[in-house]
């Protein structure tokens, strides 16, 4: 579940961090709409985002950063604009919401 964060390391600081797990069966698409919701205080069918896929191709991000073998130990990410949300994604699994 996705949890509202007080994390001094990132700078900006994420409104939200979430971790997502690709070896457990539930989609990336999932995971960032979930945190944006948990930023938005409503559940995730109520997010005021345009569809994921008007923002981004999430089967290609989820293979560009966890198909592969070896992801770098997390130090690859993509960002990209949802909304009024800035969302970052990196192959340690972590989805950061940011305002946009």
């Amino acid at each position: 579940m996705p949890m509202p964060v007080d994390d001094p390391i990132d700078d900006p600081k994420p409104l939200v961090r979430h971790r997502y797990d690709p070896e457990a069966g539930r989609e990336l698409s999932t995971a960032i709409v979930r945190a944006i919701a948990t930023v938005e205080g409503v559940p995730p069918e109520e997010v005021s985002i345009p569809p994921l896929y008007d923002c981004i191709d999430v089967e290609s991000l989820e293979h560009a950063l966890f198909g592969t073998v070896d992801a770098a130990g997390g130090a690859i990410s993509a960002t990209f604009r949802c909304g009024t949300y800035l969302v970052t994604v990196t192959a340690d699994g972590w989805v950061r919401i940011y305002d946009g």
